[in-house]
């Protein structure tokens, strides 16, 4: 496996004669003069608009530029100077993509979608990508028709595609293109989606390929907008149950599942978006993926689920090109620390991340998943020390939503470890960076983050903390995210505690009636031990016991140690305060 690629982004060119096949086994030797005769009038102009002739493909042609404009004017040109000839009909596709250089010769995903767009577009007619058709809108050489969200099979990709038209062009039919054109999501709900980490048909010691690129996906359409995705904490959870239970279970409408199977060089793939409401299939296809295009398999679908969702992603998408050997160490470490089942691992993860950016220094995630696991073993000044350098790296490369995800950890730390003015920083930058990218979820979570660092310093008063978490509640409404709902009520119930018990229960019940209509045993188990709390508090004991052994049975049920934990202190004071000193200690 290669460890340096040669490799750049480009607009690729791709043309087919016609019926050029049938015209072969017709009569040879005309069929070869009318190919050599293609390629005089071709050639020349892709040199004229400073492209690349790389070669030709039995009865095509493939060629790259430096800019769309250029790649689109010469092949505006082309069909315009053969316009006449009833004999040479020539379809032409161009997208902007990766290419990878192979001794004289190209491939990649530029390629493959220029192909595709090729086989697209009618007869003396030109099919061009919304990557390319942006860089022509205000051209006034050129004017196009708007063909839908077309789904591109074979290659696992969703693409705004547009026919070109103007003198001497063969425009497109819409009408014809509507096999294949994805529906997006056009209703006034928020979008919402459950992505099921893709089921791995390969070995077993290869999991981590179709756990990691899931859990990368999840985080990049997670951080979009107005759309709301589940964890893959919470999926994984509910790992027994089918992906239309999952979905109910989840309350999301979408839900993605798919297929991963690494076989030598290639990746084997498969997606399914499906629409739970109208019941019905958005999106389907299979298709293989090369090694090297490794990297960018979750960016393209990424791309595809947030236009079929109808979600315009607000994070600026590096355009460094990564290793792809670097990037599969840095997925191994993901999935094993994700799934750390004893500390001694991390010694393995943290060998991994250096293996990773010894081949490839520019991946930031394996640097702040190194981070994270100095986080994790405590060792507090290698781990801010790391997340500093992040943050700075972070900034130069315009990488705002992993420098927000390590300030918000910072923030929580700093928290934690009774630094209230660092906290402070820390939240409040996070929270502007997540305004500035308009990152919907992070808005109303930093926004409870910050709130809770101001109750822990007494430094805002009761009413504009209350404040924060009510407007933070409005995002999650909107969002129609019950589980931060509940959370939020929680957080909100906490806050009226001290002052105004009878709020604070008002708060409990609003999230045990949203509890019920999810069923999320997580959110019953913390709500009956808050209930319980309540009530014990209040002298009513007997029904306080209660709700306390029902949520521990269900934190216990689900396996949730922070709840059981919880549920056990609380249940050693109830015991207390009754005078049962023995019992208590039991807890």
């Amino acid at each position: 496996m290669s460890t340096i690629l040669n490799r750049k982004s480009a607009a690729v060119m791709f043309t087919d004669i016609v019926k050029a096949t049938n015209m072969m086994a017709k009569d040879e030797e005309k069929a070869l003069a009318l190919l050599k005769e293609k390629k005089n009038i071709l050639k020349p102009l892709i040199e004229n608009h400073d492209g690349i002739y790389v070669k030709g493909t039995g009865d095509g042609s493939l060629s790259y530029f430096d800019s769309p404009y250029k790649a689109s004017l010469c092949a505006q040109i082309f069909q315009q100077n053969i316009y006449d000839r009833d004999d040479l009909n020539v379809r032409v596709g161009i997208h902007v993509g990766d290419i990878v250089f192979d001794e004289g010769d190209v491939y990649g995903d530029g390629v493959n979608v220029a192909k595709r767009l090729e086989g697209m577009a009618p007869e003396g007619g030109i099919c061009v990508s919304n990557s390319v058709y942006d860089e022509l809108r205000n051209k006034k050489e050129f004017d196009g028709i708007d063909l839908g969200l077309q789904t591109l099979k074979g290659i696992g990709r969703l693409v705004e595609v547009f026919g070109l038209k103007g003198n001497k062009l063969n425009a497109p039919n819409p009408s014809n293109y509507r096999e294949n054109k994805v529906q997006v999501h056009t209703h006034d709900e928020v979008p919402s989606v459950a992505i099921i980490p893709f089921r791995n048909k390969g070995k077993e010691e290869e999991e981590f390929y179709a756990y990691g690129i899931c859990s990368e996906l999840i985080s990049d359409v997670s951080s979009a907008g107005l759309i709301r995705v589940a964890s893959l904490e919470k999926i994984m959870e509910l790992s027994e149950l089918s992906a239309s239970e999952k979905a109910k279970e989840l309350n999301v409408r979408y839900i993605t599942t798919g297929m991963l199977w690494k076989m030598g060089e290639m990746f084997q793939l498969s997606i399914e978006l499906y629409d739970t409401k109208d019941t019905k299939v958005i999106w389907s296809d299979q298709w293989q993926e090369h090694w090297d295009n490794l990297p960018n398999i979750k960016a393209n679908l990424s791309t595809g689920l947030l236009k079929a969702l109808n979600t315009e992603n607000n994070v600026k998408t590096s355009s460094e090109i990564v290793s792809p050997e670097a990037y599969k160490y840095y997925l191994e470490a993901q999935y094993k620390f994700d799934n750390l089942k004893n500390i001694k691992e991390i010694d393995v993860i943290r060998n991994l991340l250096d293996q990773c950016l010894s081949r490839d220094k520019n991946i930031l995630e394996a640097d702040w998943l190194l981070a994270r696991t100095y986080f994790h073993t405590a060792d507090y000044q290698k781990a801010e020390t790391l997340s500093s350098e992040i943050i700075e790296k972070g900034n130069e490369n315009d990488n705002f939503k992993i420098v927000a995800d390590v300030l918000s950890k910072l923030g929580g730390h700093y928290t934690f470890m009774r630094d209230f003015d660092k906290a402070l920083e820390y939240n409040q930058k996070a929270l502007n960076i997540s305004k500035q990218m308009n990152d919907i979820f992070n808005i109303a979570r930093s926004t409870c983050t910050l709130a809770w660092t101001y109750a822990e310093c007494n430094l805002k008063s009761r009413e504009k903390i209350i404040k924060m978490f009510e407007d933070s509640l409005v995002i999650y409404e909107e969002l129609d995210d019950i589980r931060m709902r509940v959370m939020t009520y929680a957080d909100l119930s906490f806050i009226y505690f001290i002052y105004e018990l009878d709020k604070s229960l008002e708060y409990i019940n609003r999230g045990y009636e949203l509890c019920k209509i999810s069923a999320n045993k997580h959110d019953l188990s913390l709500i009956a031990i808050l209930l319980g709390y309540h009530l014990t508090w209040r002298g009513d004991f007997q029904r306080g016991d209660a709700q306390l052994n029902d949520g521990l049975k269900l934190a216990i049920e689900i396996g949730e140690p922070k709840w059981i934990a919880l549920a056990k202190q609380v249940l050693g004071e109830l015991r207390y305060l009754q005078g049962k000193y023995e019992e208590s200690l039991l807890y």
